[in-house]
């Protein structure tokens, strides 16, 4: 049974007029990287059990995913996705206080 608080996290998807968002989609990948995985390796491991026959007649094999041709998302992927999250955190904060200056006034931004 699920717990009162359970709460469904969806992928968050970067919009490019928004400037927080990559920091946000970063934040949730990093959150559901674990369900990534997973189904990342559902997908690679579907593929290639069915292509096995057409490699092993020699025949021709549709083209890779993308998530397949890259092997998923590896140790080095995730580092750089926590380093891209530090480095947009500062500038989501600013963003934020920016947004804000009309109510708490200029001088916190300086």
């Amino acid at each position: 049974m699920l717990s009162p608080n359970f709460k469904i996290l969806e992928v968050v998807k970067p919009v490019k007029t928004r400037w927080n968002s990559y920091h946000d989609a970063f934040l949730r990948a990093v959150v559901l990287r674990s369900l990534i995985d997973l189904i990342t390796q559902y997908i690679i491991n579907k593929y290639k059990k069915e292509t096995a026959p057409l490699r092993a007649r020699q025949k021709k094999v549709p083209l890779l995913p993308p998530i397949v041709a890259t092997s998923a998302l590896n140790d080095y992927n995730w580092s750089v996705i926590n380093n891209y999250i530090k480095i947009l955190l500062p500038i989501r904060d600013a963003i934020k206080i920016l947004k804000a200056r009309g109510r708490l006034g200029l001088h916190r931004v300086i």
